[in-house]
């Protein structure tokens, strides 16, 4: 019985979730949905203008024209600080960037260097005595417990 409980409750959570994942892609599609209303509204109201008279539709090429070369300057601006973003990039990561690597290797170089001198004439000198004197002693209380029995 314990198991088809456990089975009930995992089959309710299912539809819940995927319930939710419906409304949030729902959601989604939503926004293409409008902005196509919104360009059809658009044309049809120009199709209008332009049906009803041509004095209208001097006035709304014109308005195109000018909202056109609006967007141009804007697009053109906005290129502009872009390329200037991207030139400040490759100067900051040419002059700044580059001399901190090579001094970062430099230092890595040297550190290796260390350690590996430390290792070779001061770790393994020591280690090597250290096992020696605790084979010594080693041997020395084998041979002393051999005596006191």
């Amino acid at each position: 019985m314990e198991e088809n409980n456990n089975q009930t409750v995992s089959t309710s959570e299912s539809p819940k979730t995927a319930a939710e994942n419906k409304e949030q892609k729902g959601s989604g599609v939503n926004l293409p949905l409008i902005a196509a209303a919104i360009v059809l509204v658009l044309a049809g109201l120009i199709y209008l203008f332009i049906r009803l008279s041509p004095e209208t539709t001097g006035k709304i090429r014109d308005i195109s024209l000018i909202i056109y070369v609006l967007e141009s300057v804007v697009t053109v601006t906005a290129l502009v600080v872009l390329i200037i973003q991207a030139a400040r990039l490759i100067n900051f990561l040419k002059y700044e960037v580059a001399p901190i690597l090579k001094t970062t290797d430099k230092t890595v170089k040297k550190i290796s260097g260390t350690v590996s001198f430390l290792s070779e004439n001061a770790v393994e000198p020591v280690v090597n005595t250290a096992s020696t004197v605790s084979g010594f002693m080693n041997a020395a209380n084998t041979v002393l417990s051999i005596f006191k029995k």
